[in-house]
């Protein structure tokens, strides 16, 4: 037991607002790891990051989605690549012109699974409903938002 077992169950805000949330104590500080744990020629927001944080020991992992022109949501943290928006460009366009291997959001809820939490941020208006989706399913059960340690 790690002292983050006692997360509630995801729930609407009051004020009618798509944001699930949630709430539990912990004994301790959380280590959220900014776009994973990236440098020394690991790229920030790719799997290679988060599963270094999660290594590392951090309990949750802040993430940045964008919607590429494909449909594909993608973890990406800037607005641009080169001159071209992140939403003017496919997945695989995006992958060439950054020369990272920028992954889809479902791979990185695919992953994160009973490994580890996530703080999930929207860059931009326009699929909160997709992500609201994706991650009511994630989050379903409570040992798929929390890494377990004994």
């Amino acid at each position: 037991m790690n002292g983050l077992d006692h997360l509630s169950r995801p729930a609407r805000s009051s004020d009618g607002d798509r944001a699930v949330r949630f709430s539990f104590v912990s004994p301790r500080p959380l280590v959220i790891a900014h776009r994973g744990t990236h440098g020394a020629g690991v790229a920030e927001n790719t799997l290679a990051a988060f599963r270094q944080a999660a290594a590392l020991g951090a309990d949750m992992i802040e993430l940045d989605v964008r919607l590429a022109a494909d449909g594909e949501l993608v973890v990406f943290h800037d607005e641009k690549v080169g001159p071209d928006a992140v939403g003017s460009l496919t997945l695989a366009a995006l992958r060439e012109r950054s020369e990272t291997d920028i992954p889809r959001l479902t791979e990185v809820l695919d992953w994160a699974s009973g490994r580890i939490g996530l703080d999930v941020e929207l860059k931009e208006d326009g699929y909160v409903d997709r992500v609201a989706e994706l991650l009511a399913v994630f989050a379903a059960e409570p040992a798929r938002w929390w890494s377990r340690r004994s």
